[in-house]
């Protein structure tokens, strides 16, 4: 269940913080652009919690 949370977040967080700065450097918010944007960085967020949490 906390897994599912954190993936979640992560996800969250990466677009929340991603597509605003995409929008500020000019570029367009495509459906293809944000689909991206969301599923590496799920993973990548997941990634770096890996040795983050406790054994």
């Amino acid at each position: 269940m906390q897994t599912a949370g954190s993936a979640g977040e992560s996800i969250a967080f990466g677009l929340g913080v991603t597509m605003p700065a995409i929008m500020i450097l000019g570029f367009d918010l495509e459906i293809t652009r944000v689909m991206l944007v969301a599923v590496t960085g799920g993973p990548l967020g997941i990634l770096m919690m890996i040795p983050l949490r406790r054994p």
